[in-house]
């Protein structure tokens, strides 16, 4: 599932107390930059987009204002919270990643989520992993029990090869 955590700091965030050196400390453009900022970023993550943001969702961000989102985005530019990219034909800006700031789950882990869930409904898959491994964890050894969801014992299936094997 994709997802945005924003840092438990990110109000206070050296990064982001930038924006009252870009517009002379405004308050209620501090709070509409950072508001602007969390849009963009949720819907990055909604669309699996690694942190890109298309000009066209800022513009949705800014309430529909292709002029706003400009300038919101010029002061995000200056604090350096977003960077400009050319994608093709296609104007896009890079929300700043810091994982202490704002952390987006990537494409590619959520591609692994949904694999390992389309697998749990695979039979054949489910088969090949007990037969492999029996009643032991592939991993460190230790006995588990399949159909136990809490303790300590508990199991998950795997890839029959794993994720991320080379």
């Amino acid at each position: 599932m994709p997802w945005a955590r924003f840092g438990d700091t990110i109000i206070t965030h050296p990064r982001l107390m930038r924006l009252h050196e870009v517009d002379s400390g405004s308050t209620s453009v501090f709070a509409e930059a950072f508001g602007f900022l969390a849009l963009g970023a949720t819907m990055s993550a909604a669309h699996l987009t690694d942190y890109r943001v298309e000009f066209g969702s800022w513009v949705v961000a800014a309430g529909g204002n292709a002029r706003r989102a400009k300038e919101l985005l010029e002061i995000l530019e200056q604090a350096g919270l977003v960077e400009r990219v050319q994608d093709g034909d296609h104007l896009a800006w890079t929300i700043w990643e810091d994982d202490d700031f704002i952390h987006l789950r990537s494409k590619a882990e959520v591609e692994i989520d949904r694999q390992r869930k389309r697998d749990l409904r695979n039979t054949d898959v489910t088969i090949a992993v007990r037969v492999r491994d029996g009643d032991q964890c592939r991993y460190c050894g230790k006995t588990v029990s399949w159909t136990d969801r809490k303790s300590a014992r508990s199991a998950t299936y795997d890839h029959i090869d794993g994720v991320g094997d080379d």
